[in-house]
């Protein structure tokens, strides 16, 4: 299969997920490396289409909410489930995590959590790989980039944070 017509399969496959889909599940798809999937994000992103890397796969962005706030938090490797069911029951979901590191400046990762499921499956990652979390590099502090149905339910959410002591007002 010729890159254009595959890129253009990827692109397809990506709009008509609501899941993200794995790099290797591509690759055995078209029989192909991962090497060249990953070349191929680049050049669909490099014609401006909104894919994402999770830590699950490729997601083509979608504004589902209108309604987005940026919330300042810190919490122990312990309460990052507590910090995020509090987003995810309350109406929100979580577009990403960004840390602001001495040396490298802003570093944003790419989250998506719309649901328990995703949460549990994020855990998850860090128990089965006793990875440390993006926050460790700055004690705990980050901020999450949250969309919801409505200012309502990101006064909510906020108040919330603020109750656990999880928020940081700057």
């Amino acid at each position: 299969m010729e890159g254009q017509q595959r890129r253009k399969e990827i692109l397809n496959r990506l709009q008509n997920s609501n899941i993200p889909i794995n790099g290797t599940e591509l690759a055995n798809h078209f029989n192909i490396s991962r090497q060249i999937i990953v070349q191929d994000i680049a050049i669909l992103r490099a014609e401006e289409h909104p894919i994402l890397s999770t830590n699950r796969g490729y997601l083509l962005r979608r504004r589902e909410y209108t309604f987005h706030r940026t919330f300042c938090v810190k919490h122990t490797s312990e309460q990052i489930y507590d910090e995020l069911t509090t987003i995810i029951d309350n109406g929100g979901k979580v577009l990403n995590t960004t840390v602001e590191h001495d040396i490298y400046g802003q570093i944003t990762v790419e989250m998506f959590l719309r649901n328990r499921r995703d949460i549990n499956d994020f855990v998850k990652q860090f128990e089965q790989t006793k990875a440390l979390p993006l926050t460790s590099l700055t004690g705990g502090i980050h901020f999450h980039t949250v969309t919801a149905e409505s200012e309502e339910d990101l006064d909510e959410i906020e108040m919330c944070l603020k109750e656990k002591g999880y928020y940081i007002s700057l």
